[in-house]
């Protein structure tokens, strides 16, 4: 059995995880300005990274394919990044946050 204080603090690292998956959808989605675009793909990658350092210890495991993808997504702005790869990020970045969200209910 996981002590208590491990469980919650799993808990509390796959709530900020999933909010931060659902938050860097939100801003990738929405971006009205390159800059906004610029920031929002930086906010996917923090969250990303974050994800490749947390998501094992909470059971996440996303295929390398996806996180070379999604990690590498900065240095593609600068060479574009067409519709169908922001589409792919916004759709992983749900899709994930959704799977944590399931793990780790309330």
């Amino acid at each position: 059995m996981v002590p208590t204080q491990d469980r919650e603090s799993f808990s509390n690292s796959a709530f900020t995880l999933a909010a931060g998956l659902s938050e860097a959808a939100r801003r990738l989605d929405h971006a009205e300005s390159v800059e906004e675009f610029v920031a929002a793909v930086q906010a996917h990658h923090q969250v990303w990274r974050r994800l490749r350092e947390v998501g094992p210890r909470l059971g996440v495991t996303i295929p390398d394919r996806i996180l070379a993808f999604s990690l590498a997504a900065p240095a593609k702005v600068r060479h574009g990044l067409d519709d169908d790869a922001v589409e792919a990020l916004i759709r992983w970045d749900r899709a994930v946050s959704a799977a944590i969200t399931e793990a780790f209910p309330g």
